[in-house]
């Protein structure tokens, strides 16, 4: 008995026996070994070609994974130099908009300027009839 195959003689095995024992033990004995190394027929197929179709399978599955993974790598590269683009805009947004700021400041300093000085002047000449009005 070799991990729970059963072989008809105990002579020294093959390697092709050898790798049977791996594909039934790898299968998790889902399908019988017999004596002998011969494997049993199962849906017209040996367990040889029902492995290879397996292997096949999964082979067919992992290059669909990593087809998906590379369009996913390839969307994320897009999203991140569209982030990298947003983050310079933005900062070019912030640099405009503080000059803006400082244009504004400055505007409304003038003008404040500019009521001041003609308030000034209105107190003035305001005064100046006061007190020509005053002294005959």
């Amino acid at each position: 008995m070799y991990d729970g195959i059963f072989y008809s003689s105990s002579a020294a095995i093959s390697k092709q026996q050898e790798v049977l024992i791996a594909a039934c033990l790898l299968t998790q004995n889902k399908f019988p070994c017999v004596s002998g190394g011969d494997v049993l027929q199962e849906d017209g197929k040996s367990r040889l070609q029902q492995a290879q179709e397996e292997v096949e399978e999964v082979k067919g599955i992992m290059l669909d994974n990593m087809n998906k993974a590379d369009e996913r790598s390839g969307k994320l590269n897009d999203l991140e130099q569209q982030a990298e683009e947003l983050l310079e805009k933005g900062k070019v947004f912030e640099k405009k908009s503080h000059q803006v700021k400082q244009q504004k400041k400055m505007a409304n300093k003038k003008m404040k300027i500019v009521f001041i000085v003609v308030g000034v002047v209105a107190g003035l000449i305001v005064l100046g009839l006061v007190i020509f009005a005053i002294v005959p």
